[in-house]
């Protein structure tokens, strides 16, 4: 888990990716600072963080409330693979 891959040269042309409760993450710097994150394998979920660490506690945060929402409601949690 926690693999950090990062792409590109300089700051913002960077990209970390994680594997977070088993869904890949991707970090993306974001112009004004910080992070913005995205989870590929659940549409539309996307936060962000002033620092990484921010950033990566809250994407741990929202993958687990959305895969919550999910079981709530009987539907299939999506797989990274």
């Amino acid at each position: 888990m926690n693999k950090r891959r990062v792409r590109g040269k300089g700051k913002r042309a960077a990209v970390a990716t994680h594997e977070i409760a088993s869904f890949t993450v991707h970090f993306l710097p974001a112009e004004e600072g910080g992070y913005t994150v995205e989870v590929p394998a659940l549409d539309g979920c996307v936060t962000e963080g002033d620092t990484f660490e921010e950033a990566e506690r809250n994407a741990r945060e929202a993958i687990s409330l959305y895969v919550e929402s999910l079981r709530a409601r009987g539907l299939p949690i999506p797989s990274f693979r």
